[in-house]
């Protein structure tokens, strides 16, 4: 599917000069991507971002939220399939339950990097996908599925946008030179 709309992110405030930046889930690693490979995490509405960023509870530092308008081709929809039906190997179940944080720490093979690499190898330039935050609301009758888009790299790039939203250039003024693509 192609998808058309807007995503939102939270960035620590001391990283938010650069809104377009995948540096810290390349440097750290992520439920959808291993160390050094880089993707912006984005979820489609401002309470999932939030649900998405508190996950542990803890007090969060100073943060910025940013929206942005996106364009993607080739997007793979989690949320109205499993991906045993789309790349066979895993269920939601299993990626939602894949302990990637303590695999990443080991250097072990993680079950939700072998699936974003098999949907990266397939063309798809991003994941649609419910969140697995422990808050997140899952059914409809709840008042609708929280729902992420994990963007990888070949999302900022032709005949895809993604366009961060800045009309007054705050983050310029407030946070030094502007320094992305927005």
């Amino acid at each position: 599917m192609d998808f058309e709309g807007e995503v939102f992110r939270a960035i620590a405030l001391k990283h938010a000069k650069d809104p377009l930046s995948m540096k810290g889930a390349r440097l750290m690693g992520g439920r959808f991507n291993p160390i050094g490979t880089p993707v912006l995490y984005t979820s489609l509405n401002r309470e999932t971002v939030l649900a998405e960023t508190n996950q542990l509870g803890l007090k969060p530092p100073p943060t910025v939220l940013f929206c942005y308008t996106v364009r993607i081709k080739r997007v793979l929809d989690l949320t109205v399939s499993d991906p045993v039906d789309v790349l066979a190997g895993a269920t939601l179940q299993a990626l939602k339950d894949c302990p990637y944080r303590a695999h990443i720490d080991r250097g072990e093979v993680v079950l939700t990097h072998v699936f974003a690499d098999a949907a990266r190898a397939a063309g798809y330039s991003a994941l649609k996908i419910p969140s697995f935050a422990p808050r997140a609301r899952l059914k409809p009758e709840e008042g609708g599925p929280m729902v992420n888009m994990v963007l990888f790299e070949s999302a900022l790039q032709p005949p895809n946008s993604v366009f961060c939203h800045d009309p007054e250039d705050w983050v310029g003024t407030y946070l030094g030179d502007k320094g992305y693509r927005g």
